[in-house]
């Protein structure tokens, strides 16, 4: 039997109109594949990463893939051998990878923040005061760090005597190796280590946020940064929606963060809510300047 006109056409109109772009679903974008270590200091990545899978948008929507590595050094290495666009390295690995061959393919992008603030913390399952700590092991950075010099002096004024530790000097990241080992009792460190430590189940034994940083132990690279944002120079420009999302989530409620990073990581939603929270900053010439990071790309070329 044949159809009237107008019915051929009805048959026909659905399948032409898939083909009119105006009415067709947007492709998925390729998700960048972002290298972290899943340390809880990384929370706008969590956060971004899950309002990316939660959003709408078009062809350009941000879709991010987690990849997780043991080590931030682990994850530059995958950034040079291509393996992943983006990842998180801690700043001192950050140098060292920039002067690798291969280092001119990666681009510096954004900056991980954590409050500084001086922090003591003691290995688990030991009860100590504050005024019986002349009886223990204590790690600090340098004889002459602000945190050290800050710690004592509210020591003081609290009624105990600095004068008595038993100073034992190491870099920070030495001292909670150092602390889950037990080769010392407590130890001296910035704020960052402090949500560390707590993960670990270790605990909290004093914190002042209020430490003036920039000293020769503690320079910008070091109190201004936990992580760097590197990126490939092939997946810049697709990176650049990620760093628009991780800006993003200063404006975030911070229970979100928090959330966030518990899902992600496995840490008590109830801890982090005791420490203050990391935040993102793209990284702009001054920044760059501020934290004596190299200019790119020609500083990131291995002679």
């Amino acid at each position: 039997m044949r159809l009237p006109g107008i019915a051929r056409l009805l048959v026909l109109l659905p399948p032409m109109l898939s083909g009119i772009p105006g009415g067709a679903t947007p492709p998925a974008a390729t998700a960048l594949s972002v290298g972290h270590t899943g340390n809880p200091l990384l929370a706008p990545l969590y956060a971004a990463a899950d309002r990316a899978t939660t959003s709408g948008g078009g062809s350009d929507r941000l879709s991010i893939d987690l990849r997780r590595f043991a080590t931030g050094g682990d994850a530059g290495y995958a950034l040079i051998a291509g393996e992943i666009d983006a990842g998180f390295v801690e700043p001192a690995k950050t140098l060292a990878l920039l002067r690798l061959p291969g280092a001119a393919r990666l681009r510096l992008a954004g900056v991980v923040n954590f409050p500084y603030g001086a922090t003591v913390v003691l290995r688990k399952g030991l009860d100590k005061r504050l005024d019986d700590l002349g009886a223990v092991r204590v790690a600090a950075a340098d004889p002459h760090c602000a945190l050290l010099h800050q710690f004592k002096a509210d020591a003081a004024r609290l009624g105990a005597d600095p004068s008595q530790l038993r100073l034992r000097f190491m870099p920070f990241e030495a001292m909670l190796p150092a602390l889950e080992s037990r080769a010392v009792d407590a130890i001296i460190v910035k704020g960052a280590y402090a949500v560390l430590a707590v993960q670990q189940g270790h605990t909290i034994l004093y914190q002042n946020w209020n430490v003036q940083s920039g000293d020769a132990c503690c320079p910008a690279i070091v109190t201004q940064a936990e992580y760097i944002l590197i990126v490939t120079a092939a997946a810049a420009p697709r990176a650049a929606a990620l760093v628009d999302a991780l800006a993003a989530t200063t404006r975030l409620p911070a229970a979100d963060l928090r959330r966030a990073t518990a899902r992600h990581i496995a840490y008590a939603e109830a801890a982090l809510a005791e420490l203050p929270l990391a935040s993102f900053a793209p990284l702009t010439a001054g920044l760059r300047e501020e934290l004596g990071l190299p200019t790119e790309p020609e500083e990131n070329i291995t002679p």
